[in-house]
């Protein structure tokens, strides 16, 4: 597989998350319950680890993650230029 078909599938993966997020706080009902400390420190913890997730999973991939950005700040830089050749040519 190459890098774009990676950061499609990469892509498209958070795209049907966020919206599985969003369906289910939609579908939420009420629920009479109560939290017992235990809760709340599974809750941090569930927190925690998700961010240190995140963090690695930029660690392990920011190599290609740069490389993405340079090359479509690279791009937009070159259409600005040719933008601006157009404007000083009419």
């Amino acid at each position: 597989m190459d890098n774009k078909c990676v950061m499609k599938r990469i892509m498209h993966l958070a795209e049907v998350s966020l919206w599985v997020s969003v369906l289910c706080a939609f579908l939420v009902r009420p629920v009479y319950a109560y939290l017992d400390p235990g809760s709340g420190s599974f809750l941090l913890q569930v927190l925690l680890a998700s961010l240190l997730g995140a963090l690695f999973l930029i660690k392990q991939f920011w190599s290609r993650i740069w490389a993405s950005l340079r090359k479509f700040g690279s791009r937009m830089f070159r259409a600005g230029m040719r933008d601006n050749e157009h404007q000083d040519e009419a």
